[in-house]
């Protein structure tokens, strides 16, 4: 078994914090002091893609390594490498959440297309509303792992392997912001700017293609000597685009915004994945919380969460902070449960049934 980086567990931690820290929001009183705490200075979504886009990169120069020129073949050996870590666990709260449909939660409104759930074209085309609503980014990297590395593969086959994964890279970054650039609408209000550009399919590839990009520079040493310096460029550019209201400049929020965050957030990962770590505590749950972050990121909204607000409803006289930490428990506790019973069960048998 390969060794966790901590580094890089640590920026998964932070990611998935992030996400349920706004989700979880929702159950304080609005006041001024919960207006304070939805700061924050990145989304963990954003974070989530670059690292994303760094770990495939990863293992595509890995595989072209072995395979330098490309082919079907290893790119079906990959995506099913890729499709066994990620599905099993998405079609399994895909199932609970189907299920819980015939319950009449207050999230379900209208009819829902299953097949679109099943095979990631719920934001392929078209925005996803309503049902499920944080699939909309698994399936923005479900539609990445299998057109990038395709793409990277098949160009290996005519040009040389290190240009064909830096061609695609690239092209896969200019596709997003050429795509949001067709779809820049400056009479978009704030819930239609989330479902027309910020979770659509080919609006985001741009941040796990900045991550592609970190993952060659690394590999062949381009960075050298300026990961600190890198990790305080990037910091500095989130900090100073949380602190303006990019509202004002309506094309570059819709353009260019998710680009900038993209590259600020891979600044971060040299230096954050190349610092010594003691065993500790600290390593430890945030080794435990990285392991779990795809779980928790796949119950606590949708299931969880409207689990509760449902249940709020019924009992308005319960103290808010109630909800607000039943919401991390259950979500903690659901996240353990599919890690043990369907995760690390299909990662071990991917392990030993498709291992290099």
């Amino acid at each position: 078994m390969i060794a966790r980086n901590i580094g890089l567990d640590l920026l998964r931690a932070i990611a998935i914090f992030l996400v349920m820290w706004g989700h979880s929001l929702d159950f304080l009183p609005v006041n001024e002091i919960s207006e304070l705490l939805h700061y924050k200075p990145f989304d963990g979504v954003d974070l989530f893609f670059v690292l994303s886009g760094f770990l495939i990169g990863g293992l595509l120069l890995r595989d072209l390594q072995n395979h330098p020129n490309g082919g079907i073949k290893p790119w079906v050996r990959f995506v099913a490498r890729r499709w066994l870590r990620t599905i099993p666990a998405y079609w399994t709260i895909l199932l609970v959440l189907w299920i819980a449909l015939f319950f009449k939660p207050h999230w379900a409104e209208g009819e829902v297309d299953l097949w679109s759930y099943l095979f990631f074209y719920q934001n392929l085309l078209q925005p996803l509303i309503g049902f499920f609503w944080e699939s909309w980014s698994l399936s923005v990297e479900e539609w990445f792992y299998l057109c990038s590395p395709l793409a990277v593969f098949l160009a290996a086959m005519l040009i040389p392997a290190r240009r064909a994964y830096l061609a695609i890279a690239a092209g896969m970054i200019g596709l997003s912001l050429v795509h949001r650039h067709m779809l820049y609408n400056p009479g978009l209000d704030d819930f239609w700017f989330d479902v027309q550009l910020r979770k659509m399919v080919f609006t985001r590839f741009d941040g796990l293609g900045c991550g592609m990009l970190l993952a060659a520079c690394i590999q062949h040493q381009w960075i050298g000597r300026s990961k600190l310096l890198l990790f305080f460029l990037g910091l500095s550019v989130l900090l100073a685009l949380s602190a303006v209201d990019i509202d004002n400049t309506l094309y570059f929020k819709q353009v260019f915004y998710f680009f900038v965050v993209a590259l600020a957030l891979a600044c971060l990962i040299p230096w954050v994945k190349d610092r010594p770590w003691k065993e500790s505590i600290f390593t430890r749950v945030v080794r435990s919380v990285a392991i779990h972050s795809y779980g928790l990121y796949l119950v606590n909204l949708s299931l969880v969460s409207s689990i509760l607000h449902d249940a709020e409803k019924n009992h308005a006289n319960a103290p808010k902070w109630l909800w607000f930490a039943l919401f991390w428990v259950l979500s903690w506790a659901l996240a353990i449960l599919l890690h043990r019973c369907v995760e690390r069960p299909v990662m071990r048998w991917r392990d030993k049934h498709l291992n290099s």
